[in-house]
């Protein structure tokens, strides 16, 4: 068992074992209430946005960059969306904006990244590159 379990971490890390494997549009898979995606650009900016899955209107635009190291992705100012109803009242989204770092994993063959610790099933999944 331990020899399975070493074999997928060491294909893990080698599937994106580059800042450049790491480029493209991450979109949610499974969220309820946003839909969230992430640009992660090759010059080390990334843009995030989320928008109300209800009526698929803007909730929140943010920017900032980004380094990959050891099969992890740090954002910097970023907004970790927990699938939340936002209300279009609320806009104090500049104060909760934090370092954040997150795995970048293969499910599918496809690379992913879990921005909700809690639940295996919500993620950001990589459309292109």
């Amino acid at each position: 068992m331990r020899k399975i379990v070493t074999v997928v971490l060491i294909i893990v890390l080698y599937s994106c074992s580059n800042k450049q494997d790491v480029t493209g549009l991450y979109v949610s898979k499974n969220n309820l209430n946003t839909i969230d995606s992430v640009w992660i650009n090759s010059d080390g900016t990334y843009i995030n946005l989320m928008y109300r899955k209800k009526d698929n209107t803007l909730v929140y635009r943010n920017t900032g960059n980004w380094s990959f190291s050891n099969g992890y992705i740090t954002f910097d100012k970023f907004f970790a969306d927990e699938d939340e109803e936002h209300s279009t009242e609320f806009t104090k989204f500049e104060e909760v904006l934090m370092t954040t770092k997150l795995p970048i994993e293969s499910k599918d063959g496809k690379a992913i990244i879990h921005h909700k610790s809690m639940y295996d099933n919500i993620y950001l999944e990589k459309t292109s590159k």
